[in-house]
Formats: structure tokens, sequence, C-alpha cells
């Protein structure tokens, strides 16, 4: 089993427009409730930017099922030996689901389709809320 280790450094965008962090396209970002730590959702910009994802149709029903006015985003860049792929943006996203249940995920909170035994990534950044931080696929 080869061993995949994943540096996720989670950082806070600008409200501007114009921050750099908006425009990445893959990338994970992460919803936290406006005045508590709580990640209520994780997702994956893939194809389309972490501005667009933000800003898509379907998240308002995102906001309604969670009961969510206003929320803050934080944005991972990946470090890893490997290229970063799809793939390997797609597997970080689950495992990270998967071990945190954020309320407004529903794939990949009871079970895993997607694996990568030997998968461990590290959290990183003042922007992460979460005590744990490191997670290790089996």
């Amino acid at each position: 089993m080869e061993r995949v280790i994943v540096t996720l450094h989670w950082s806070l965008p600008y409200r501007e427009r114009d921050d750099p962090r908006w425009e990445y396209n893959l990338a994970l970002y992460a919803y936290l409730r406006a005045r508590s730590p709580e990640i209520f959702y994780i997702g994956k910009a893939d194809g389309r930017t972490v501005w667009q994802r933000l800003n898509d149709p379907d998240k308002d029903k995102l906001w309604r099922r969670v009961n969510v006015k206003a929320a803050r985003v934080i944005v991972a860049e990946l470090e890893t030996r490997l290229c970063v792929t799809r793939q390997l943006v797609c597997d970080v996203e689950s495992l990270l689901i998967y071990t945190i249940k954020p309320i407004g995920n529903k794939q990949a909170t009871r079970s895993r389709n997607i694996s990568r035994p030997g998968l461990v990534v590290y959290c990183e950044g003042e922007a992460w809320p979460d005590a744990r931080r490191t997670f290790r696929d089996q």
C-alpha cells in the first residue's frame, strides 16, 4: 500500500472579489457558520472556481436545509509530492466528509465508495476550525 500524504493549507479569502483564492478551480473549500467554528459543508472546486461554487443556484437548497443565512468560506491549497488531480481532490474531500460528517453534506457521510488506502491528510492554517488535524484512509 502506497502512502500518499496531502497537506491542506486552509485560509480565509478576503471578502474582495479580487482575492486570487476565489479563482481556485481544483481545490477544497468549507463553509462555516458566521459566528461559530462549526464546519457545515465541505466541497470541491473542480472545473468551477470557489467563487462560482459559492454562487451556484444549487447552494440555495443547502442554505435552507441547514438554516444558515450567512457563512464564512475557507479555502485549502493542496500540497503533495503527487500531481494534484481531480481524483485526488475527490478522495481527500470524501475522507474529510466521512470523518467530520458536516450537516450540509449528503454524500460520503455514512459510507465511502471512494477510498485511497494509505492516504493521510494534514489540515493546517489558522482558518482550520476542527480540533482534528490528521485524517487517515484505512
